[in-house]
């Protein structure tokens, strides 16, 4: 008989050490309200707010922006010189 009451007092420890580090979660509680909404921010003063760049063009059509030349042509390409500028040369062909 001691030896039942010793094997049941040394199962009963194991199983209570055993769950010891185990925590069983209780239900979610209910959600909250949700907050204040934060207030909104002061405008900004008319053009005082962003730092407007100085933008050029170089002697040879290079962008410069706040005085740095950038590696991008600004200036296209000269096109072939036209006859006079002014008079449109119109043909019609023998089909019409």
């Amino acid at each position: 008989m001691k030896r039942f009451l010793l094997v049941l007092v040394c199962l009963a420890l194991v199983f209570t050490l055993a769950s010891c580090g185990k925590e069983i979660p209780g239900p979610q509680g209910p959600q909250g309200e949700q907050g204040l909404q934060g207030a909104q921010g002061l405008p900004g003063k008319d053009g005082k707010d962003g730092v407007s760049p100085t933008i050029t063009i170089s002697d040879d059509g290079y962008w410069v922006i706040n005085g740095l030349k950038s590696a991008y042509k600004a200036v296209g390409e000269s096109g072939i010189n036209g006859a006079d500028g002014v008079t449109p040369t119109i043909e019609i062909s023998e089909d019409g």
